[in-house]
Order: structure tokens, then sequence, then C-alpha cells
């Protein structure tokens, strides 16, 4: 996943991007030890996501993740 670009999500297909955010979802909030799943909230965070990797395309995912959220600090 770490090799995931953010091209590679603006060109992937819409049952591939639910998949990898939901990945992505699972992974960050297991860091965090949340168990809870906010399906809107995991909405929100997609569409970020997606908007910042408009104007970055080589930019890993995980680490757009972690610009966007701070979840890498």
């Amino acid at each position: 996943m770490a090799k995931v670009t953010c091209d590679d999500m603006r060109h992937t297909y819409l049952e591939d991007l639910v998949v990898i955010g939901s990945w992505l979802s699972g992974y960050y909030n297991a860091k965090r030890n949340n168990t809870i799943v906010d399906l809107k909230q995991l909405g929100r965070n997609t569409q970020r996501v997606l908007q910042f990797c408009q104007t970055n395309p080589e930019v890993p995912v995980m680490q757009a993740v972690d610009q966007i959220t701070g979840a890498g600090r």
C-alpha cells in the first residue's frame, strides 16, 4: 500500500477506491486503537485525500493522508 501514489488513486476504478479507502481507514484507526467505523468521516477523509491528490499526483497516498491529517506525527 505504501507504493500507491495519488496518481494511481486518481485513475482507479470506484470499486478499488472504496477498498483502498477502507484499508487506509482501518490502518490509521488501528494505529489510534479506534475500533469505531464512522462512514461519514471516512467519506470526508476520502474527499480530502482525492482533492490533495489532484495537485500532488506523485505523492504516495499514505504520505498524503499523513500530511492531511497529521497522522504521521
